[in-house]
């Protein structure tokens, strides 16, 4: 029950990709990894800077502290370019990988608490703490402790942490879009810099609620009426692998397949490029990647893969197959 409800309120702001999601105890997370990162970093931050006393801090970031911050966003920003190349099938640098995507995207949640939070308070507040909730590197390295410990826990695979992940990655959902609701309602309202206790913000955090709860609605109805109620998936390639043999053996073993494009077996391809992933833990973790070699000496044209697998388990392969023409698929 409470899973579904956490599906639900991620519903109209995440596309809920299998491959992009990670999974703990063979449940696949409600949220995304890139978001899980950005919302459960941006709930941890916030938190983290209550603890340290600074839950109602007046100033942004100094210019240093911006900087950094703004450098935190930097990789997210570059690896989910990347990963939309790949999407895509055009050229881009390497393999999506789920930790990477997680991690850039804590980072990126702690910067946004970093601006987030002392924007609401000076708006909301008729004072608090003239400081910044980051006023230098043993701020930061805190909060990264914090973030990190939330990344093992994602990444651990273990049943226990399924809600506990979940929870914590939704939960920052409504709470970012509750806090910059409050702060257009207390602007288009005339309250800003009136609250002095927890009573009088409690109107506006009910409104901002509302105004996240109306958005959430809006944008999960529209993502129903228009796709449907499953993942947001890419088209599925036209493109696919036939593998010879399913008997291999650890350390580098000979893998022969066939490519296919619909029904019809490809002959021409400029090259293939595979990366092995292991499947054994639900979350597919890349482990090798390599080039194919082509032959023809047999009836059926066919490429030959050695993968270095360090362990036997389950294993999957995906290509990168570039063709003639240079266009990738």
């Amino acid at each position: 029950m409470l899973l579904s409800i956490l599906w639900a309120i991620a519903f109209g702001i995440c596309p809920q990709r299998p491959s992009h999601s990670l999974f703990l105890g063979g449940q696949q997370m409600p949220i995304e990894a890139r978001m899980a990162g950005m919302f459960g970093g941006f709930l941890i931050g916030a938190a983290y800077f209550v603890a340290l006393g600074r839950g109602r801090a007046l100033r942004l970031p100094d210019r240093g502290m911006t900087l950094l911050l703004l450098g935190f966003v930097v990789p997210l920003g570059a690896d989910g370019l990347n990963a939309f190349f790949f999407d895509l099938g055009l050229p881009h640098l390497y393999t999506p990988y789920l930790p990477v995507r997680l991690a850039t995207g804590l980072l990126t949640g702690l910067a946004m608490a970093g601006f987030i939070v002392p924007t609401f308070n000076s708006t909301v507040w008729q004072a608090g703490p003239d400081v910044s909730p980051l006023t230098g590197m043993r701020d930061v390295l805190g909060g990264i402790a914090l973030e990190a410990v939330y990344f093992v826990a994602a990444l651990s695979g273990a049943k226990v942490m399924l809600y506990p992940v979940s929870i914590i990655a939704v939960a920052g959902v409504p709470v970012l879009a509750g806090i910059i609701g409050a702060v257009v309602v207390a602007m288009v309202t005339g309250r800003s810099n009136r609250a002095s206790r927890i009573s009088d913000v409690i109107p506006l955090a009910f409104g901002g609620l509302l105004l996240a709860a109306g958005f959430l609605v809006m944008m999960s109805g529209a993502r129903y009426i228009i796709f449907g109620a499953g993942p947001l998936e890419l088209p599925p390639s036209a493109f696919s692998i036939a593998v010879a043999s399913n008997d291999f053996g650890t350390g580098a073993p000979r893998v022969p397949f066939i490519l296919f494009q619909g029904a019809q077996r490809l002959a021409v391809i400029k090259s293939v490029r595979v990366t092995a992933y292991d499947l054994h833990t639900g979350t597919p973790v890349p482990g090798w990647s390599g080039n194919a070699v082509s032959y023809s000496d047999y009836e059926v044209p066919y490429w030959v893969v050695y993968p270095d697998v360090p362990q036997a388990g389950f294993w999957g392969l995906l290509g990168d197959i570039t063709l003639p023409d240079g266009t990738r698929a």
